[in-house]
């Protein structure tokens, strides 16, 4: 009863956290069975990817800010001290790096558009890579902010909030997005049996037309 009531708690703020996520990418029903098809195919390399690129970064960026706490003056502003050891520029650049890890296979997956592949994924390729530049736009956005001391230095409490959660909810986003583009440039992805008959067949009735010309 109580391990329910975890799981349907974590699937409401997971989808919550990822409701903008899902809107920015508007894919249709069939491409997000294609894409969870794909990463269960692809499940032990996404794991080794979700852990070398994504969580070994963001835990050492948490363990080196743990750290940081230690050498607070806790005899002066302990909120404005922890903005500062948070917003440092460290978690958005994490972010970025987890998004452009993948672009340049992704980019030339999308320069090569290899006919045997399906439109579909075609399209999610380029709807992934629309919403991973603007991710790049925006992480490195934040870093420049936070890296500003001048800016950092007038921040109120409410500010450094602000800009945590900034932080925290880009690298999430980083990581779903990273996530399906390791998936979609990994291999080369074939369409199913069915749908490669189908368009081998095509294929060939149309060079026996232009040929022989079209059958009575």
């Amino acid at each position: 009863m109580l391990s329910e009531l975890f799981r349907w708690i974590y699937e409401i703020v997971k989808s919550i956290l990822l409701l903008p996520v899902s809107w920015v990418c508007q894919f249709t029903d069939s491409q997000e069975k294609r894409i969870e098809g794909l990463c269960k195919e692809n499940s032990d390399e996404l794991w080794t990817w979700t852990v070398l690129t994504a969580l070994l970064p963001i835990i050492t960026f948490l363990l080196a800010a743990f750290v940081n706490t230690f050498f607070i003056d806790y005899s002066g502003d302990i909120i404005q001290q922890l903005g500062k050891i948070l917003n440092n520029g460290s978690l958005p650049i994490i972010a970025f790096g987890i998004v452009t890890s993948s672009v340049p296979y992704l980019v030339e997956k999308l320069k090569m558009n290899e006919s045997n592949e399906e439109d579909e994924i075609f399209n999610i390729r380029k709807r992934i890579m629309a919403v991973a530049t603007l991710l790049i736009f925006l992480t490195s956005g934040l870093f420049l902010l936070q890296s500003l001391s001048i800016l950092t230095d007038r921040f109120q409490p409410v500010h450094h909030l602000i800009s945590i959660a900034l932080s925290f909810l880009l690298a999430i986003y980083c990581v779903v997005i990273g996530r399906k583009m390791f998936v979609l440039q990994t291999t080369k992805v074939v369409p199913n049996a069915n749908e490669q008959l189908t368009k081998k067949t095509e294929q060939h009735n149309n060079v026996l037309a232009e040929r022989y010309g079209e059958p009575n």
